[in-house]
């Protein structure tokens, strides 16, 4: 066991000693007490210390207190059970049921003003049921109704955790300047009032700002803190959240085993205390890394629609509409524009009346290029414009300037803190001073020298400062220039898309025009119908051409998953993939056994062995059998493996070209002259090389060496 999930572990344990100790002592209380006020009090008590970790046992005994309260006619008891009820479904996901509650705790609340608090508490819960079933606007307008009573209340606290919510709808719908504002406000107060939980909770959402402008080691500075706290205080739930953030930022790192470590043990906690749309985003995150990370689409697929079915059930639009469009997504990435489209669509649709702007962002985007791969470019351009406005949208420098300046106010506070702290100490050594005259002289001699090394401390300190500043200044520039070559890279591959559909174009209209002529003049003497056909033969090879060029300038190969391969499972996959190939052309595959393991991505090394077994059959000699062999040697300090084939062979003047791009030689045999030199990027990317030996008529050996 790793000793950070030691630690975590020995954290939880001791949380969950004094927690069952707490109850314990509650449950031992409520067997000798008699009056029936003070049972409800102790099981409300119980219950609070139950819900965030173990809701069901919390909604038993709130239930308890519930049914006595009534029988007894004991309203303030009701209506903190019926509160505690709403926030136990609410943590549950069960948000129409939650809403049940607060329907009714607000009518019982409302008839006496002495209520006002807890008539707050309860809207707060209200609001947060409609801010995660993507009601902004009604959520917004029942926390300004908590604020004014938190004002006529005055109750900082009530008012830090309000406008903490508050500022988190305005981070979703892209409002960072406005959400950070509030933020640093609530510091201030937090301050103020030595509000330590309610200061760890504005540093979370602050590290979620920062995560979203993409600067993700600062956020997860501040994650660390966040997540020791909870984990230090035993909050099952906060943990949960914590882990998962920082699962979201190990992913947009592409640091993606790290990022489904910290998912699962999200899915895990949550699964744990029953937190359903919790784990309709531990899904739904878990879904997009067998996606992204390792093209599982089945995994993907399957992970997603779970989500889906949690969502729909607590009426979660917003969540639905994301799964909506992450399985689009993968049917996007599988080719099926068709699906894609359909769910990308169901997707935008909730969102109609929603301000997330990054989900628009990305259902705009899906529906463009799910249109322009099926045709449609008039609908494809439609909504790729729809996508470039909400893009220029979402962030301003402004934003990034005022996260900064909140950085740099709070550092200050730390600062002043420090030196108060530093005063107080100076001020108590004054008084001891006084009273031992013989050592004056002596501690004189001490606080020079201690103020000469804080003065050469604080000159080296503000130095670094000095160069930090110039660090992060030119990380900021080259940030935006990285944001402006990955713009640039998505222009170009737009144009070259419309490029070869605007070339396409004519040589369609060439070829077709070409039939109609021949069908239509049949009796056109020998030569003219063989000139129709090379007309006819040049436009189809152009197209072709067009696709492969297409094909290589928009192929981004990237190895994200280095794994230790089993080359024997590996061809045997490739094997299944080539079936019918093989057998058509009746070919023979020679497999060795126990060839030896390498380290490397799966898909790219088997789209290397499938290329060159494809070549192998294709370019065969007439009337022999094709056959393939594979075998495989070891070095100390490389893996060395040889594809052998009985085909028609290289001549000696064309085998140092065969890697080079679009280059053919022999006509009679269909191809693009891109295999090869995808091959050779593939090999070179895994740190190997490609090489070939080759005879004309006899056959050719690929030679591919990878490192051990």
């Amino acid at each position: 066991m790793k000793p950070r999930h030691l630690i975590f572990l020995i954290l939880i344990i001791t949380s969950f000693t004094t927690k069952a100790s707490s109850v314990d002592s509650l449950l031992q209380l409520i067997q000798t007490e008699k009056k029936d006020t003070n049972r409800v009090n102790i099981l409300l008590n119980i219950t609070v210390e139950l819900r965030s970790n173990y809701p069901d046992s919390a909604k038993s005994y709130a239930n308890q207190a519930l049914q006595i309260s009534k029988r007894v006619g004991f309203s303030k008891g009701k209506n903190e059970a019926i509160y505690q009820l709403s926030v136990i479904e609410y943590f549950k996901g069960n948000y129409e049921q939650a809403l049940k509650y607060i329907k009714i705790s607000k009518e019982l609340l409302s008839r006496n003003k002495k209520f006002e608090r807890e008539l707050a508490l309860t809207l707060i819960i209200e609001g947060n049921v409609y801010k995660n079933i993507g009601n902004y606007n009604k959520a917004i307008e029942i926390y300004d109704e908590c604020l004014r009573i938190s004002k006529r209340q005055k109750d900082n606290h009530l008012w830090i955790i309000v406008s903490n919510n508050k500022a988190n709808i305005y981070r979703r719908e892209g409002n960072h300047d406005e959400a950070i504002k509030i933020y640093e406000e609530a510091l201030k107060l937090c301050k103020t009032e030595d509000f330590e939980a309610d200061r760890i909770m504005v540093l979370g959402n602050i590290g979620l700002v920062y995560k979203e402008q993409k600067e993700y080691e600062t956020a997860l500075s501040y994650y660390e803190q966040v997540l020791a706290y909870h984990e230090k205080t035993g909050n099952k739930r906060s943990t949960a959240i914590l882990l998962n953030n920082i699962g979201n930022i190990y992913s947009d790192q592409e640091k993606y085993n790290q990022s489904l470590k910290a998912h699962q043990e999200s899915l895990e906690i949550r699964q744990e205390i029953g937190d359903l749309s919790g784990q309709a985003s531990s899904f739904l995150n878990i879904g997009n890394i067998y996606l992204k990370a390792f093209r599982d689409y089945k995994r993907a697929l399957e992970y997603s629609m779970r989500s889906l079915e949690i969502n729909q059930k607590i009426n979660s639009n917003e969540g639905t509409a994301n799964a909506f469009l992450t399985i689009a997504n993968i049917y996007q990435e599988q080719k099926n524009h068709k699906k894609a489209i359909e769910n990308g669509e169901k997707g935008l649709l909730l969102l109609e009346n929603n301000d997330a702007l990054q989900l628009k962002q990305s259902a705009y985007e899906i529906l463009s290029a799910s249109y322009e791969a099926i045709g449609n470019y008039k609908t494809s351009i439609t909504y790729f414009r729809k996508f470039q406005e909400v893009k220029d949208s979402i962030f301003s420098q402004t934003n990034r300037d005022a996260v900064n300046d909140l950085t740099r106010k709070y550092r200050l506070e730390q600062h002043e803190q420090e030196l108060t702290g530093q005063q107080i100490l100076l001020d108590k050594e004054k008084a001891r001073r006084s009273l031992y005259l013989g050592v004056i002289i002596f501690l004189l001699v001490l606080g020079f020298l201690s103020f000469y090394t804080i003065r050469q401390k604080q000159s080296a300190n503000s130095k670094l400062q000095q160069l930090n500043e110039e660090v992060k200044a030119q990380n900021e520039e080259l940030l935006l220039a990285q944001n402006r070559l990955k713009v640039a890279n998505q222009d170009l591959n737009s144009f070259t898309r419309m490029a070869s559909h605007d070339l396409k174009e004519p040589l369609r209209m060439m070829g077709s025009f070409s039939q109609l002529l021949k069908r239509r003049n049949k009796n056109l003497d020998e030569s003219s119908q063989e000139y129709i056909g090379y007309i006819t033969d040049a436009a189809q090879r152009m197209t072709r051409m067009i696709d492969d060029m297409l094909s290589y300038a928009t192929n981004n190969i990237r190895i994200e998953n280095m794994e230790q391969l089993d080359l024997n499972q590996v061809l045997s996959t490739v094997k299944e993939n080539l079936k019918l190939r093989i057998k058509e052309n009746n070919a023979v595959i020679n497999v060795a056994d126990n060839l030896p393991s390498i380290k490397g991505q799966d898909s790219l090394i088997g789209q290397v062995f499938q290329n060159l077994i494809a070549n192998g059959i294709k370019f065969q000699q007439p009337d022999i059998r094709p056959e393939i062999n594979i075998t495989a040697e070891s070095t100390s300090t490389e893996n060395i493996f040889k594809i052998t084939d009985n085909g028609i062979g290289i001549a000696p003047e064309n085998q140092t070209k065969v890697f080079q791009l679009f280059k053919r030689f022999n006509h009679e045999y269909e191809g693009s002259g891109i295999g090869l030199a995808t091959c050779k990027k593939i090999v070179e990317l895994h740190n190997g090389t490609i090489d070939l030996e080759s005879e004309e008529g006899k056959g050719t050996t690929f030679i591919l060496r990878f490192p051990v």
